[in-house]
């Protein structure tokens, strides 16, 4: 806004006086003004000029209090003197009549100047002087008389000693040198007066004054820069500086008019306006604070009430007024249940405050009581005479309650920080005192409160590692580099060493210095202890997940390798740099398990989780290894899929093992179709039995569920149990296998039965079943394993065989008869020509004759 005040200022001005150049080069101006209307319009600008300065000596000189700064009236004594140089002024312009001396370019040019210099005067003293109040009044007079004074000099040497003068208008030549150097001289000071004055005004300092001196001395120099080039006292740049000094006289009139008669009325309006609002302020508050509020006059009678007193007292406004307050208002002591003067009386009375802050207890009109506060302080007015009091109170039976719960909390919070190990402190810095709690003190081994703690017997306490550590971190944080944050170690009173954090923050003065820092120390040895377990236990998890007998890997949302183990790089010949973010997983499936892997792993996606799904993996050096692999889904908090986890198993010994077992198992299944040797297996506690197939070929049956064997038995099938086995005996025979069984059961001896079995088709075999009893550690029975033999054609064999040895028998007895019952001896000899066989005959020839 300033700048735009002075690019007006300049464009007016320059303006101005591009009109007035082009008016004198044009049409010869002046001549036609000095031959029609000058003179009568020189004396009406003059004449208004005179009265502006009288004018504004009469605002100044009579608006100036001791409130006011004595810089206005200055200006204002120096314009009445200016007025009276202005009327001398005019009375001397050529062609006025004589008046002492006669008239002329002389006389009106020596009273112009004088007139000049003195503004200059009172608007450089009023522009450069402090701007204070006037201590006793006596200023105003004092440069009333000096410029006084100089105005008076000023008549007395031109109108009676105008030898005296110097020439500054010689007739035929115009201005002189001396008349143009001092008009330079004034027209600079104007110019000094005018950049002070816009300086004043960028600064906001006497906004109206400043912005009005401006203007005026700017106007001011303009003018007499008019009057340095005018060839004629009526020419164009004569009426041109003639303007110029009437506004520059009306814009000062304007300033002081705005200063000392406006703007007072403004702010008394302001004011009015103010008290108005402060008392609807007042209004609003007294009915809307938390507090009782009663105004009494001077005999103690009730004026006004505010809700809460209302409410307190169990009276309404209208009940109450008029009445006096100790009727309103009945105290009595809590702890004395005695009756309590009440306060507005004795503050009548003593004439001062009065305050109940103990155990005061009021009883409304309901018969509720209320412990108070209470406060009555006396109204007096300017003769120091009492009009009334005002009586504040208010319910301290809630800030009791919640004095009482503070106290609790604080007890809970010592309570709380000897539980947590949380300590804090305050250094006050320039007292180097350090206030601590009493966890603190516990935590760096002392007492509560048994000694006094400062800077240095801080830094006492440190471990001497940490110490300089410490004085570092204070010291950033008091110079506000970083905050105070840091973990070190205190020698312990007993001597031990502890584990602190400490964490501070530095309180600062108005001139931004560290008064005083404050923060928490906490005891963080357990967790220091547990923080060595955890590092060591991760070391053991690390090496554990690297060196356990099983593949881990983890793999982000496409497959790509994030993390490995040991192991799994080992079973596959890779470095963890060739595979960790570059490798996806599908390049070590084979092609063999490819299709199986693409089918299974991204289900992996939608459930979450694959299981058992073996695969071939390829190695480095293209071998392949087979696995099992199970992985699980890690997802995002939006359920988004973001990586997996994965384990695979080495089972590449497990699958050549099973390789064996199948072709041993299929051997056995051979051999026990050949033999007629059927395996099987009794769980006794489920009663459920595993039969080999031989052994259901055995017992006519067809199995039904097959599953791979164990314990090297070839197929095994399940068949219902024990019963079904009973009913598959023949009855004869059942009785005796019973008993077999719970002598095996019930005893160590091993079970052996040799049986008949009848099949679903009725045809009858023989078995031979031997067994072991498997049992618990207390010796209780859990199975029964064993074998079963067809033994029905080694039966039929062995039948056969009786059958023909009786019947060889049978004949040998014929032919024995036959042979002995004929005639004749009979021997039979083996090829050494021994004796074999006789017969009857021959014995009895034998035995004859004594052979």
């Amino acid at each position: 806004m300033q700048d735009r005040l002075l690019f007006k200022f300049i464009l007016f001005v320059g303006g101005s006086l591009v009109l007035a150049y082009g008016l004198f080069w044009t049409f010869s101006l002046p001549e036609v003004i000095e031959s029609v209307i000058y003179l009568p319009l020189h004396t009406a600008m003059e004449a208004f000029s005179i009265v502006v300065s009288w004018m504004i000596f009469g605002i100044a000189w009579n608006n100036c209090d001791l409130d006011r700064p004595r810089n206005i009236y200055v200006l204002g004594v120096g314009f009445l003197a200016v007025g009276l140089l202005d009327f001398a002024h005019l009375l001397s312009y050529q062609g006025m009549p004589e008046w002492v001396t006669p008239s002329g370019p002389r006389k009106a040019i020596v009273f112009w100047l004088a007139a000049r210099l003195i503004s200059v005067m009172a608007m450089a003293v009023a522009l450069g002087a402090p701007w204070k109040q006037s201590l006793f009044g006596i200023d105003r007079w004092l440069w009333l008389t000096v410029f006084m004074a100089m105005t008076a000099a000023a008549y007395w040497g031109e109108l009676f000693h105008s030898q005296w003068m110097p020439r500054f208008w010689v007739e035929g030549h115009g201005l002189t040198r001396g008349k143009q150097a001092l008009e330079f001289v004034i027209v600079v000071s104007y110019l000094l007066i005018a950049l002070a004055s816009y300086h004043q005004f960028r600064r906001s300092e006497h906004g109206t004054i400043s912005r009005s001196l401006f203007l005026s001395a700017g106007l001011m120099a303009v003018s007499e820069w008019c009057f340095t080039v005018h060839a004629s006292v009526t020419d164009v740049f004569d009426l041109l500086g003639h303007l110029y000094k009437v506004m520059a006289y009306w814009f000062l009139y304007h300033a002081l008019f705005l200063q000392l008669v406006r703007e007072p009325f403004q702010k008394l309006a302001l004011s009015r306006h103010e008290i108005w609002l402060e008392k609807e302020r007042a209004e609003v508050t007294l009915q809307s604070i938390m507090d009782g509020v009663i105004t009494t006059d001077a005999e103690g009678r009730i004026l006004t009430m505010n809700p809460v007193a209302w409410q307190l007292t169990g009276y309404s406004l209208e009940a109450a007024r008029g009445r006096p307050v100790s009727e309103i208002i009945q105290l009595a002591d809590e702890t004395e249940q005695c009756a309590i003067i009440n306060p507005v009386e004795r503050c009548l009375r003593e004439q001062r405050a009065i305050a109940l802050s103990n155990h005061a207890m009021l009883t409304s009109a309901f018969g509720q009581r209320y412990a108070i506060e209470q406060l009555a302080s006396p109204v007096i007015d300017r003769e120091g005479r009492i009009i009334g009091v005002v009586m504040v109170f208010r319910d301290v039976g809630e800030r009791r309650r919640i004095q009482d719960q503070i106290q609790a909390q604080k007890q809970s919070l010592i309570e709380a920080q000897a539980i947590a190990h949380l300590g804090n402190w305050s250094w006050h810095i320039a007292s180097d005192r350090i206030e601590c709690s009493a966890e603190f003190f516990r935590i760096f081994g002392y007492e509560p409160n048994s000694r006094e703690f400062d800077y240095p017997t801080f830094l006492s306490t440190l471990h001497p590692e940490d110490a300089a550590r410490v004085r570092k971190a204070v010291d950033n944080a008091l110079s506000g580099s970083e905050p105070y944050d840091i973990e070190y170690r205190v020698v312990h009173g007993n001597g031990a060493l502890r584990h602190v954090q400490a964490r501070g923050k530095v309180q600062r003065d108005a001139e931004g210095r560290p008064a005083m820092m404050f923060g928490t120390v906490l005891d963080i040895t357990e967790r220091k202890l547990a923080e060595e377990i955890l590092l060591r236990s991760k070391q053991e998890i690390e090496d554990l997940y690297n060196n356990v007998p099983c593949g881990y890997h983890s793999l982000n949302a496409d497959g790509i390798f994030l993390r490995v183990n040991q192991t799994e790089l080992d079973w596959l010949g890779y470095r963890r740099d060739e595979l960790v973010g570059k490798m996806h997983i599908a390049q070590l499936v084979s092609a063999d398990t490819a299709n199986l892997f693409f089918k299974h792993y991204p289900q992996l996606k939608r459930a979450g989780v694959v299981k058992d799904l073996e695969i071939e993996l390829l190695r480095k050096d293209g071998s392949i290894i087979d696995v099992i692999l199970n992985a699980t889904a890690i997802y995002d908090d939006d359920g988004h899929f973001v990586a997996s986890r994965s384990t695979i198993t080495d089972i590449s010994k497990q699958r050549q093992a099973q390789r064996v077992l199948a072709k041993h198992a299929a051997e056995l299944r051979h051999a026990q179709t050949i033999a007629h040797v059927g395996s099987w297996q009794w769980n006794i506690a489920g009663d459920t039995q595993t039969w080999s197939e031989e052994t259901y070929r055995i017992f006519g049956l067809a199995a039904e569920t097959q599953h791979p064997g164990s314990q090297g038995l070839a197929e095994q099938v399940v068949s219902p149990g024990y019963q079904r086995f009973i009913d598959l005996v023949v009855p004869e025979d059942r009785q005796m296998i019973v008993e077999c069984v719970n002598t095996a059961l019930k005893s160590s001896a091993p079970y052996f039965a040799e049986f008949r079995i009848q099949r679903p088709d009725g045809e009858v075999r023989h078995i031979v079943s031997r067994a072991e009893v498997l049992r618990s550690a207390t010796g209780e029975p859990l199975a029964m394993m064993g074998t079963n033999l067809d033994i029905t054609e080694r039966k039929q064999t062995e039948l056969a065989l009786r059958l023909s040895e009786a019947e060889q028998r049978r004949q040998i007895e014929m032919q024995t008869a036959i042979i002995d019952a004929l005639p004749v001896n009979l021997a039979l000899l083996d090829n050494d020509g021994l004796i074999v066989a006789v017969n009857q005959r021959w014995r009895d020839f034998a035995g004859d004759n004594g052979r």
